[in-house]
């Protein structure tokens, strides 16, 4: 009897060692699989916008309207560089096209938006009742705010002004950003 009991003793050891055992590994994995969820996710380097633009061209007709892409790589910490092509040319009468080239500093960045602030120097054409009214290199400003529908998906808002020796044009930009 004795015997029994210090067997059934042994086993009942064993069967709460395994049970701690499998606790502790379950409460472990569960621990380190939400840990890991908490982490951020990295900043990713590239971005991409793909929007529809408005612009300011002139007196006569007005504004243009059109397709509008940039290319955003960031190199360091809240420093850039962009490259955006604009084609505001769908209407009749009025119209441009831009190519803008310069540096970009992230002046606002939380998980869900940021603030994007450029500058640099614009290849431009400008008509405005069906006439060339400016074209050649100027400056431009920008700044561009995204809300993170997601960690690689966003929606974007942008505004820049381009300077040429023959005037200033305001643009206004929509669009859509995912970040790769």
């Amino acid at each position: 009897m004795l015997a029994s009991t210090a067997t059934d003793l042994t086993v009942r050891r064993r069967c709460h060692s395994i049970c701690r055992l499998g606790l502790l590994i379950a409460l472990g994995s569960t621990a380190r699989g939400s840990a890991l969820q908490g982490q951020p996710i990295p900043h990713s380097r590239w971005t991409t916008a793909v929007g529809f633009t408005a612009i300011r061209v002139g007196a006569r007709e007005g504004w243009g309207y059109g397709p509008e892409l940039s290319i955003r790589r960031d190199v360091r910490g809240k420093a850039g560089v962009e490259l955006r092509l604009s084609l505001p040319a769908l209407r009749e009468n009025a119209g441009a096209a831009a190519i803008d080239l310069g540096p970009t500093w992230t002046a606002f960045r939380t998980p869900r938006t940021e603030l994007v602030l450029s500058g640099g120097v614009t290849a431009f054409l400008a008509g405005d009742a069906s006439e060339l009214i400016d074209g050649g290199l100027g400056v431009y400003a920008g700044a561009q705010v995204t809300t993170w529908q997601s960690p690689r998906f966003g929606l974007t808002l942008g505004s820049r002004l381009r300077l040429t020796p023959g005037g200033a044009y305001p643009s206004f930009t929509a669009g859509i950003a995912v970040r790769f």
